[in-house]
């Protein structure tokens, strides 16, 4: 994380401190992975209060999206509303994105006292789900070798594209099931 990212998340945390609604913030996405880039916005998960996120979900005003507290080029920050309730049901049983999307996230505010460890149990792996996933994404690869076949006898090319991403797809799923990695949806599988 660069430093003009670090600065705006401060002034962020300044910003929601004073908002007797907000309980947390959360910092997600490319920065806390590593990934980031000087122009990467900052990802942001808002922890509300339950009937504050209720209101929020009846109005559909559920994200959040500034630029003008960001003072470096390109800047923005990109954000969700979320309550306590989310994150406890994203821990028991949350798909692999939601839960990737966890994986080294930082608190840098927060007045919930059990939200680090909340946050460890949503972006463990699903380890009870491994075996069956194992073998629902080997059936796929299976499948999908046949698919192959018949796109390469007929000279279908769209069927031939799909089936090819689709065992990048699920050749990639099986390979992060076996070693136990949460899949992070399409946007960042190849990394």
């Amino acid at each position: 994380m660069y430093e003009h990212h670090q600065r705006v998340i401060q002034r962020l945390v300044e910003q929601f401190k004073a908002d007797p609604e907000c309980q947390a913030l959360i910092i997600g996405g490319s920065l806390v992975r590593g990934w980031g880039r000087p122009d990467s916005d900052i990802d942001v998960l808002i922890l509300i209060s339950d009937a504050d996120f209720q209101r929020r979900m009846q109005t559909g005003n559920v994200l959040y999206f500034d630029k003008a507290i960001c003072d470096y080029e390109g800047g923005y920050i990109d954000g969700k509303y979320m309550d306590v309730a989310y994150l406890k049901d994203a821990a028991e049983r949350g798909i692999e994105p939601t839960r990737s999307a966890f994986v080294n996230a930082q608190i840098v505010y927060s007045t919930v006292p059990e939200l680090e460890s909340l946050i460890q149990q949503v972006a463990r792996y699903p380890e009870h789900e491994r075996e069956s996933k194992i073998k629902a994404f080997y059936s796929e690869l299976l499948l999908l070798k046949w698919f192959a076949g018949e796109a390469e006898k007929r000279g279908d090319r769209y069927l031939m594209t799909r089936t090819v991403a689709d065992l990048v797809l699920f050749g990639s799923r099986l390979i992060l099931a076996h070693n136990r990695i949460l899949y992070p949806f399409h946007k960042w599988l190849l990394r």
